[in-house]
């Protein structure tokens, strides 16, 4: 239930989605404006499963939004970025923010993952942060554990070509 004001704004009281296995409610309202040649989200919180998301969203002549995410199965990050061939499951926690225009792409995560499996290796924990900046990639700590005895520890940064995209 809600109620939409036409050229201006759309107030959802609660929303309840089943799909796939998976589960959706919003425990306070959701507040969407329009703005011109878009619209933005209000700051949110969603329970998905038994995890929670949070966040806001602006979607216009620019794409921004950061997300806080808390014991949310690995398939819907991957759905939610679009990733969704990247090898990867897991329960994730963490926070991404972007910001994405005609000229440039800006993108930050800092998460970790637990009891899953990335390419095929299982691991106990994976600890992740990233950056994309002006067309450069940076690995500030990619940590994949497994049994506290096998440790994957990655770091650094690379360019990358012009047309290529995240």
């Amino acid at each position: 239930s809600g109620f939409y004001a036409p050229q201006d704004s759309l107030h959802l009281n609660r929303i309840q989605i089943a799909y796939r296995e998976h589960y959706l409610a919003s425990p306070r309202p959701l507040d969407i404006y329009f703005v011109e040649g878009g619209f933005k989200l209000a700051p949110f919180e969603l329970h998905i499963d038994d995890g929670v998301v949070k966040g806001s969203f602006q979607r216009g002549k620019i794409l921004s939004g950061s997300l806080e995410m808390s014991n949310i199965e690995a398939n819907l990050v991957q759905a939610l970025l679009g990733a969704e061939e990247f090898p990867v499951s897991g329960i994730a926690f963490g926070k991404a923010e972007f910001n994405v225009d005609s000229a440039k792409i800006e993108f930050q995560l800092d998460g970790s993952m637990k009891n899953g499996f990335f390419l095929k290796h299982p691991y106990d924990k994976l600890d992740l942060e990233v950056a994309f900046l002006d067309r450069i990639f940076y690995i500030d700590e990619f940590k994949l554990v497994q049994d506290l005895d096998t440790e994957l520890i990655l770091s650094g940064q690379f360019p990358l070509p012009e047309s290529r995209h995240v």
